[in-house]
């Protein structure tokens, strides 16, 4: 990444994510509130996903503070559909598809390495192995 004025004047306006714990080490609000969620919403389920359900995960994970900006935008690609037909954009909101996501990014992470692109294999490979973690794996 290029750090030029204009980068560093637009991530100057950005919000900080939140620490998760206090300056005496007790965890936020924020953070006790998101936890008692996932337990009760119980493992995320990145094998039988719609691309709205991904993006409204990852956007509560960076909201909430438990992943930046940079672990998040892996993600967005894999929630772009085009369409073969059309050639344009699918909506996300009106496509009900269930995607394997963790396969996607296995997928993924083998195109890369045949394309001998190895930084977007390393970001894929975070991805994947985010999804593991917060799927129980």
């Amino acid at each position: 990444m290029k750090i030029t004025e204009e980068s560093v004047r637009l991530n100057a306006s950005r919000p900080q994510a939140a620490s998760r714990h206090r300056a005496d080490g007790a965890p936020t609000f924020a953070s006790a509130l998101a936890t008692a969620t996932e337990r009760a919403n119980g493992p995320a389920d990145f094998t039988r996903m719609t691309r709205r359900e991904m993006l409204d995960w990852v956007n509560g994970e960076i909201r909430g503070g438990r992943m930046s900006v940079e672990e998040g935008a892996p993600f967005m690609g894999m929630t772009m559909r085009i369409s073969v037909a059309s050639g344009r954009p699918v909506e996300i909101a009106t496509d009900t598809v269930r995607y394997d996501f963790m396969e996607k990014a296995r997928l993924g992470i083998d195109g890369a390495l045949s394309n001998h692109d190895e930084s977007l294999a390393q970001r894929l490979q975070s991805v994947l192995a985010i999804m593991q973690r917060h799927q129980g794996l």
